[in-house]
């Protein structure tokens, strides 16, 4: 029998136009039964310690016919899973440029997901430096 746990997420109430504010954003809290898919015999679940705040989430957060990447749906959120195929590519691309020390990073963290909203807006208005991450758990 599945574990049930919290789960909060950031949901964005609709497609952002203009400058994203707090109000274009809902954290909703429930629960998820920890289980992996039917039929995913090599799947593993993972606790998110850290929320990632990436610019590249502009255009999805626009509705924009045209986009490189699907955009994403009101409501729902993003689908990591949609590009796990790319990841062996981007390993292979990126490991070589980080033992160079061609590839750096600062990190500017946030504590709680209540912060990520203020977080995503921060990437808007200059307010970060380097990655912006939310730490939403410790453990």
């Amino acid at each position: 029998m599945a574990e049930e746990v919290s789960n909060t997420q950031i949901i964005f109430n609709g497609y952002i136009d203009g400058f994203p504010t707090e109000s274009a954003m809902t954290v909703k809290a429930s629960t998820v039964k920890l289980e992996v898919p039917e039929g995913c015999n090599d799947a593993v679940l993972v606790k998110n310690l850290y929320l990632s705040c990436d610019p590249y989430m502009r255009s999805r957060m626009s509705k924009i016919d045209d986009n490189y990447i699907p955009i994403f749906t009101p409501g729902l959120g993003f689908l990591a899973s949609c590009y796990v195929h790319l990841f062996p590519k981007f390993i292979d691309f990126m490991l070589p440029l980080l033992r160079e020390g061609k590839i750096t990073y600062v990190e500017d963290i946030a504590q709680g997901l209540d912060s990520a909203p203020a977080a995503l807006i921060g990437l808007f208005s200059g307010r970060n430096l380097g990655k912006q991450l939310v730490r939403v758990a410790s453990e």
